[in-house]
């Protein structure tokens, strides 16, 4: 079982058919989901507490990814002042320029291990879909 995370995507909950922004893919043994991440507690079967869990460690994976695209942007458009104040770097411009680079790669490996953390705590446990949610979807294919 695996769970991904996608800012921004937008798209509607399989669950309630409500209008989501960031979604929540869920897969397990070939079925897959989408849903907000109010409903990610009917696809699985957690606690309320395991539920927080998983949206706070998501969270935090996406908050490095997040910081990745910001930096980018400041490299983008070669922004050294601000890219000194972003990674706390005073040295020399190609230092600085150097440095950044390193904590793009920092921030998206600090993403994908929250993450594969995540998903093995998941499988480890034995959390699945839930049996109900995988017929229904079975029945419309």
């Amino acid at each position: 079982m695996e769970i991904q995370f996608y800012k921004n995507m937008g798209g509607r909950c399989e669950n309630c058919g409500r209008s989501i922004k960031h979604v929540y893919v869920v897969e397990d043994d070939g079925f897959w989901f989408k849903c907000g991440s109010e409903c990610i507690r009917n696809y699985l079967n957690i606690t309320e507490a395991a539920k927080k869990y998983i949206l706070k460690q998501i969270k935090e994976a996406q908050q490095y990814l997040d910081k990745k695209m910001k930096l980018e942007k400041l490299l983008e458009v070669n922004d050294i002042d601000a890219i000194r104040d972003f990674i706390r770097d005073r040295r020399d411009e190609e230092t600085v320029i150097r440095e950044a680079y390193d904590w793009l790669m920092v921030y998206e490996v600090r993403a994908k291990t929250i993450m594969e953390k995540l998903n093995k705590k998941i499988n480890d446990s034995g959390i699945r879909i839930r049996e109900i949610y995988k017929k229904s979807k079975e029945e419309i294919v």
